[in-house]
């Protein structure tokens, strides 16, 4: 087995099956298919399907041949374009996978990427997304993609635009998530998605809906390194002082010039594992300096970060997805908008002193106005 060859354990294997939504598909795929876990588990589901697979392993191809003859597999390297071209099954396929699914390679050591071409443009990703990328392509319409993916993938920079892309033509749906240690010898964690093609007219969302607005929040990102003398002349609130829904100071300073909040205001940790104890609610004007691993959400009055604290709370399950990570979870300021925009806020995110818009208008060119719609 290579360094890339994790295969599926049945418990994956049975959760991702479970994400399909179609009932019968005709025509199942699987382009890394290893030694068939995925496969078993969608014939024993969809008796009556097709099924095409390749991988890059000789032995595992031969095996999966002697072992279901009437399959259609080939050996292919998957990440080469000349190989495709040459495998019998993707030329079967012809593009006309109805349930694509997926347990890519992503155990590479080492910062590399891998040029994808898609709609047009290049993607310049992990060799996990570029297998996604590259399976879309031969998906039917209506059909739909399940993966199982490093969580560093979903949330980390190098898979970012890419992920855009996708967003643009496929709702992407988060299942289960695996810790450490369901792959034998990998120590990444993983979260088990779905994509799924949308209608042409069909706008771009994620799991839930995104109501109405009707609280407005100012996100302001924490710039300050707790082992950093910055300067005495502001009180410091570190993610340590975001205890029991409460910010208790502890005597921190900083520079006045890094970014800060007063209350009205909620701050939550970014680094850590996920608590809702930490979500604090902060009523005192006294302005504070935030560190580097708080994030500040600025209210209007009172009344509205009081609600806010509560909102949070009332969402506790879709606030811990927001952190993630192959090492110390962590969130970032993009999930905690799409998080805030979704349970029904309208947010804005603080730059050097300035505000700008999270949700841009794009036909206008210019942000959507901020006034509070009910």
């Amino acid at each position: 087995m290579s360094n890339d060859s994790f295969y599926t354990p049945d418990e994956i294997a049975a959760s991702m099956l479970g994400k399909c939504t179609l009932d019968s598909p005709a025509r199942i795929v699987d382009f890394a298919a290893g030694d068939g876990a995925l496969l078993r588990r969608a014939v024993a589901q969809w008796p009556t399907a097709t099924v095409f697979a390749t991988d890059i392993n000789p032995k595992a191809v031969r095996s999966l041949q002697a072992e279901f003859p009437s399959w259609n597999i080939s050996k292919c390297d998957f990440m080469s374009a000349s190989s495709r071209a040459k495998a019998q099954a993707i030329e079967s396929l012809a593009g006309r996978g109805d349930v694509v699914l997926l347990n890519p390679p992503f155990s590479y050591r080492g910062a590399a990427t891998f040029p994808v071409n898609a709609w047009q443009e290049t993607f310049h990703c992990s060799k996990a997304m570029a297998f996604v990328l590259l399976s879309l392509e031969h998906l039917t319409a209506g059909g739909q993609l399940i993966a199982i993916l490093p969580e560093s993938s979903l949330f980390g920079d190098k898979d970012a635009r890419a992920w855009e892309a996708v967003k643009q033509r496929f709702t992407v749906t988060r299942g289960a998530t695996a810790g450490r240690g369901v792959f034998s010898g990998c120590a990444a964690r993983c979260t088990i998605v779905r994509l799924t093609q949308r209608k042409r007219k069909q706008a771009a969302k994620l799991v839930v809906d995104q109501p109405n607005f009707t609280l407005e929040v100012t996100l302001v990102r924490g710039s300050v390194p707790l082992y950093l003398d910055t300067g005495s002349d502001r009180t410091l609130v570190h993610s340590t002082d975001l205890q029991q829904s409460s910010v208790i100071l502890n005597g921190h300073v900083a520079s006045s010039e890094r970014p800060s909040v007063c209350g009205p205001s909620v701050m939550i940790h970014r680094v850590g594992m996920p608590s809702i104890e930490k979500v604090a609610l902060y009523l005192r004007r006294k302005r504070v300096t935030l560190s580097d691993c708080v994030i500040g959400l600025q209210c209007n009055s009172s009344g509205d970060a009081i609600a806010l604290h509560k909102l949070i709370k009332a969402h506790e399950t879709e606030y811990k997805q927001l952190y993630a990570g192959t090492c110390a979870p962590y969130t970032t300021v993009q999930r905690v908008v799409e998080f805030l925009n979704g349970i029904g806020c309208q947010t804005t995110v603080r730059t050097k002193n300035r505000t700008r818009p999270a949700v841009v208008d794009k036909r206008a060119g210019k942000p959507e106005s901020r006034t509070r719609r009910t």
